[in-house]
């Protein structure tokens, strides 16, 4: 009597078909938790998979390089200015806007932070600054109206962030946000960056 025994065979997955004109991707995994599914072409989502899993992050203690975001006041209209007279000319930052990147290198519009911060991260005192002082004063009820004013009211004139003054030093890549299509451009440590970039 003899036996024999058929070796299992893998099924082999088909392809998916579709109708004619759809394009799509297989990836190796899913998207996790939180992760954004993108809303672009098959070719450019196996892109994107490919740079995720060859690339180091752009963000990376080893080459000290790190994302961030500029300076948010919350009344753009009391905090930026181009007049260089307003205040005493310590208490103005140079700030690189979105707008000065259109053209694909950084043109600085002459745009200024009225600068409520000093370099160790606190507040400056206002009766040193008598200028500011009455600047900051004549726009009392727009500053303690925003939400950190009403949030720190004894400190009613800060910006939402503080200002992390050796950033201004430092080389980096601008690259507005909120674009269809991004436009980096470099700074080689001249400016402050807008919450917009």
């Amino acid at each position: 009597m003899s036996t024999s025994v058929r070796s299992p065979t893998r099924e082999r997955k088909a392809e998916p078909s579709y109708a004619p004109g759809v394009e799509y991707a297989t990836v190796d995994e899913w998207f996790n938790g939180m992760d954004p599914w993108p809303r672009v072409s098959p070719e450019r989502l196996k892109f994107l998979r490919r740079l995720e899993s060859e690339c180091p992050p752009l963000e990376d203690d080893a080459t000290g390089t790190r994302v961030g975001i500029g300076v948010a006041t919350g009344a753009d209209r009391v905090f930026l200015t181009k007049d260089q007279e307003l205040v005493e000319a310590d208490r103005l930052l140079p700030m690189a806007m979105a707008r000065d990147t259109m053209s694909g290198v950084l043109e600085w519009s002459g745009t200024y932070l009225v600068n409520p911060w000093e370099t160790d991260g606190t507040l400056v005192d206002l009766e040193r600054y008598p200028r500011l002082r009455r600047y900051f004063e004549e726009h009392e009820n727009v500053l303690r109206g925003r939400n950190v004013g009403k949030k720190y009211p004894g400190r009613w004139y800060r910006t939402i962030d503080k200002v992390n003054h050796v950033l201004t030093e430092k080389p980096k890549l601008l690259i507005p946000d909120i674009k269809s299509v991004a436009h980096p451009v470099y700074d080689e440590g001249l400016y402050y960056p807008h919450h917009n970039l």
